[in-house]
C-alpha cells in the first residue's frame, strides 16, 4: 500500500497538471477556442498568465511588510509601493491589502496635504480595481478607448489593468481613475505579454512591440519562452490533428491515454520495480480524477 501511495504521488503532478495551450502561427482562433472547450484539462496561455499575476507570494510579502512602517515612514512606504508596482502588476491579494492599508495611512497624514493627496489617489485606484468603480467628485473616472488600443496593437486580445482582465473586443468599455498610474499588460495567445507602467494616455502613446511566442509550423517550430513552468506544461496548437509539446516536439492530444502511451517505456518498468518485480493490477477498481479542479 505504501508503494502504491508513493507511485501515485510521483504520477499525480503529471496526470493532474493543467496543459497550457499556445495558439500557433496561422491557426484559427475559433478552432483554438473550440479545442480548449473540448479539453477541460487544458487552459489558454492568456489564462495561465492571468492566474500567475493574480497570485504573487513574493510581491505580497513585500507589501505586507509596509504595514510595519511607523507614521513618519509613510512617505518612504509610498516610494516602496511605487517601485513594487513598477516591477509587476499588483496581485488580487495585494490589492485587497493595500485598500485597507491606504485607508489607515490616510487617517494619520491629515497634516501633510501633498502626501494625503497621493494616498487619496491611490485609494481611488484600489477601490476601482476592487469593483467600486462608481464615478464621484472625489474619485473622477475617465473612459478608456479600448478600440484605439486594439487598433494600435492588433495582436492583443486582452488588457490587464494590474491583475484585472478586460477584453479588447469591439464594443468593450473601461473607466479608469483620471491621472492614476497603472501596471498595464497586453495579452494574447500568440505573443509574449507586453507591460507598461503609467497612465492610460501614456500607454496609448507608446509604440509597443510584441514578439511571437512560437515561430515555424507543425513540422518544425521554435519557441521564444523563458518560463520553465510554461515549457514543461505548454503545447502549441495548429489544428485539432496537430498539437505539439513545447519541450518535446511530440504530438499530444491532452488525454491520459496518450500520456501513458508516450511514457510506457519508463512507466511500466518503474511500476514493476516499485511493486516488487511485478505489475500491480487493480481489478474492479476505478481511479477518478476531477479535471474541473485543474481549470
Amino acid at each position: 500500500m505504501k508503494n502504491l501511495i508513493f507511485f501515485l504521488s510521483v504520477l499525480w503532478p503529471v496526470l493532474g497538471q493543467a496543459q497550457v495551450l499556445i495558439q500557433g502561427p496561422g491557426s484559427s482562433p475559433k478552432e483554438f477556442e473550440s479545442f480548449l472547450s473540448l479539453n477541460p484539462r487544458a487552459q489558454s496561455f492568456q489564462r495561465f498568465v492571468i492566474e500567475e499575476m493574480q497570485s504573487q507570494p513574493q510581491q505580497e510579502q513585500k507589501i505586507f511588510a509596509l504595514a510595519d512602517l511607523i507614521d513618519i515612514e509613510i512617505s518612504s512606504g509610498l516610494e516602496q509601493l511605487d517601485k513594487i508596482n513598477r516591477e509587476a502588476a499588483l496581485s488580487t491579494l495585494s490589492l485587497q491589502f493595500l485598500k485597507d492599508l491606504l485607508a489607515r495611512w490616510q487617517s494619520v497624514t491629515s497634516a501633510n496635504k501633498a502626501m494625503k493627496t497621493a494616498i487619496h489617489q491611490l485609494s481611488c485606484k484600489m477601490n476601482f480595481l476592487s469593483g467600486e468603480n462608481t464615478a464621484s467628485s472625489e474619485c473622477p473616472l475617465e473612459p478608456a478607448s479600448l478600440s484605439e488600443l486594439r487598433t494600435k496593437n492588433s495582436w492583443a486580445e486582452t488588457l490587464l489593468v494590474e491583475s484585472s482582465a478586460y477584453s479588447l473586443e469591439a464594443g468593450s468599455r473601461l473607466l479608469l481613475v483620471a491621472s492614476a498610474r497603472y501596471h498595464f499588460t497586453l495579452l494574447s495567445n500568440t505573443h509574449n505579454p507586453v507591460s507598461f507602467y503609467g497612465t492610460y494616455a501614456e500607454l496609448l502613446s507608446q509604440n509597443l512591440k510584441a514578439e511571437p511566442l512560437v515561430s515555424g509550423s507543425c513540422k518544425g517550430f521554435h519557441a521564444d519562452i523563458d518560463s520553465m513552468n510554461l515549457l514543461n506544461q505548454g503545447s502549441v496548437f495548429w489544428n485539432a490533428q496537430c498539437v505539439r509539446r513545447l519541450n518535446e516536439g511530440q504530438d499530444s492530444d491532452l488525454t491520459g491515454k496518450s500520456w501513458l502511451q508516450r511514457n510506457k517505456t519508463w512507466l511500466y518498468p518503474t511500476a514493476a520495480l516499485l511493486f516488487g518485480g511485478g505489475i500491480y493490477v487493480m481489478r474492479g477498481k476505478k481511479l477518478v480524477i476531477d479535471a474541473s479542479s485543474f481549470q
